[in-house]
């Protein structure tokens, strides 16, 4: 069993797949993946991207879709690049600002 990260409520917009798709927005966070409030449904397995903004950049990631709700999606992040990673823990309060 996978290691569980804590999670924080954190609520950010945040892009799923194609740009000009509706953003969804997170319910809470952790530097392992995050629950999206969206109406979109992938199947769980499905690869899918993430973009958000933090400060004055665009982070953009590769997420597996672990959980189906009604009224959202649980994802876990794959392979995070440094900087992706990086604005998680600052937005999780685990860094100083970049």
């Amino acid at each position: 069993m996978k290691e569980r990260r804590p999670r924080s409520p954190v609520s950010l917009f945040v892009g799923l797949g194609q740009e000009g798709e509706p953003p969804g927005r997170t319910r809470n966070v952790s530097l392992g993946g995050v629950f999206l409030e969206t109406r979109k449904r992938p199947d769980v397995g499905e690869l899918v991207d993430l973009r958000f903004v933090w400060g004055e950049e665009t982070f953009v990631g590769r997420a597996r879709v672990i959980h189906l709700a009604n009224d959202g999606i649980g994802v876990e992040f794959v392979d995070p690049e440094a900087d992706f990673e990086k604005a998680l823990r600052e937005i999780l309060g685990l860094d100083e600002p970049l």
